[in-house]
């Protein structure tokens, strides 16, 4: 299969949008050594983690209709649809 300019930066989108989040900013809040602000700081960086995963989540098969339109060729390829 070949992919136009407009596919690869399609792709890119997808995999930008559906990459990981959050997993540095965790390691790093929790290398933080013990003081009165690590746990608040801990708690608001799983939330903004949490936050982001059920946004993107959420919205990632919105995008992928919209740069893809329709099903997409996976359910063309599976016979779905």
């Amino acid at each position: 299969m070949h992919m136009g300019r407009t596919g690869k930066t399609s792709a890119l989108v997808i995999l930008t949008w559906a990459g990981l989040r959050g997993g540095i900013a965790v390691a790093l809040v929790l290398s933080l050594p013990e003081g009165p602000y690590r746990d608040p700081i801990l708690a608001v960086c799983y939330a903004a983690v949490a936050f982001s995963i059920l946004v993107q989540g959420l919205t990632l098969e919105p995008i992928g209709r919209r740069l893809y339109g329709g099903k997409g060729e996976g359910a063309e390829r599976t016979g779905a649809g």
